[in-house]
């Protein structure tokens, strides 16, 4: 089997234990008292919040990659199989985070937007994300490359971007969730 058929057949075999569908039971609220309203927890708005990632971190990817691999193309692949891969962890991760422990700073609850709340929430799933996440980005990198040592060059520098681009956009979509969020969307 040729190389690059064998680092397709390792991607593909990465991706589908991480793209199995995360479900739950939905849980109701208890007590007299009005329930707080909470962003959307679809999966639909974690892939909208992964996709958005996912191109910061595609332009990040393409420079350490390039580099890298002193090719563009090569770099542009390899960009792009880490960003496909990592997109279904992120988008699992997010929809869990949201689905138990839902964002309910919003506009509609007549709160101001609370940065620090945001920040911390995301730290908190970014300590889930960022595990997982290195994981499957090193393997593809090794996967792809076929060198250790490349991977131990471009999986550091790589890592260290993330973590601007993790807390950039999910503090954008916690701010963006609390100001689209209307009074109305109780039924959600």
């Amino acid at each position: 089997m040729p190389l690059i058929d064998r680092r397709l057949v390792m991607i593909a075999a990465l991706l589908v234990p991480i793209a199995w569908p995360v479900t739950s039971l939905a849980q109701t609220a208890t007590g007299s008292a009005a329930p707080e309203l909470a962003a959307s927890n679809t999966i639909g708005h974690a892939a909208a919040k992964g996709l958005t990632l996912k191109v910061i971190n595609g332009v990040a990817g393409l420079a350490v990659f390039s580099t890298g691999t002193g090719s563009l193309v090569a770099g542009g692949v390899l960009a792009a199989a880490v960003a496909a891969s990592s997109f279904t962890v992120f988008v699992a991760n997010d929809y869990i985070w949201d689905r138990f422990f839902p964002n309910t700073n919003l506009a509609a609850n007549n709160q101001s937007f609370n940065a620090v709340w945001s920040v911390g929430r995301n730290t908190a799933k970014f300590l889930t994300f960022k595990p997982a996440v290195v994981a499957v980005d090193w393997s593809v990198i090794y996967l792809y490359t076929g060198s250790l040592a490349s991977t131990l060059t471009m999986g550091p520098a790589y890592s260290i971007l993330s973590p601007l681009t993790f807390y950039a956009n999910n503090v954008a979509w916690d701010w963006y969730d609390w100001w689209s969020t209307p009074a109305t969307a109780a039924g959600k």
